[in-house]
């Protein structure tokens, strides 16, 4: 496969993981979703982008059980998915 595809592709992947782990990071402050209209736009944007590959994850992984309700590991788990396609992409 061509540098340059490799490179699209990896580009791909890591402006998709950065764009989880700023929905990850915005979700621990729920208050300011609901109290804060940009926050609230920002987070439809990274809600619909992330979406349509969290939610087929969900059906397969089952939230945790916690003392403070559950645990949703569905983006820990597309984060790791995303590191492995990086990786395996490079290895090509």
């Amino acid at each position: 496969m061509p540098v340059e595809i490799k490179s699209f592709l990896s580009s791909i992947i890591s402006i998709f993981y950065y764009i989880l782990l700023a929905r990850i990071i915005i979700t621990f402050f729920r208050s300011a979703i609901s109290s804060n209209e940009i926050v609230m736009q920002l987070y439809r944007v990274l809600y619909t982008l992330t979406e349509p590959l969290l939610r087929p994850l969900r059906n397969m992984i089952p939230p945790l059980r916690s003392e403070m309700g559950y645990v949703d590991l569905s983006p820990l788990a597309l984060l790791v998915i995303l590191i492995i396609l990086r990786r395996v992409l490079w290895a090509l």
